[in-house]
């Protein structure tokens, strides 16, 4: 049974996706530990706000890579929690 206190809607799966996130027309490195259809933890090493809009690109092969645009949810030493505008797998 789900635990009650986990908020999430989606599944999580475990990952290692590297990924470039821009921030305030910034961007930085990070690496997609996990993530689920609603949202993804990223590790950066950066110091980002909680609240800040965020675009995470993955670098697929081929010529399109895949975007998605979310909010900084939650922050942590080692990185960042992002709930996607519109949720789907990337």
């Amino acid at each position: 049974m789900a635990d009650p206190k986990d908020r999430r809607r989606y599944n999580r799966r475990s990952a290692s996706v590297p990924v470039e996130i821009v921030v305030n027309h910034r961007r930085y490195n990070g690496l997609v530990i996990n993530a689920s259809k609603g949202g993804a933890f990223i590790l950066t090493g950066e110091s980002l706000p909680v609240g800040e809009e965020i675009r995470v690109v993955y670098p697929f092969s081929g010529i399109r890579k895949k975007k998605k645009k979310g909010v900084i949810v939650r922050v942590e030493k080692e990185g960042v929690g992002v709930r996607f505008h519109r949720p789907d797998l990337f």
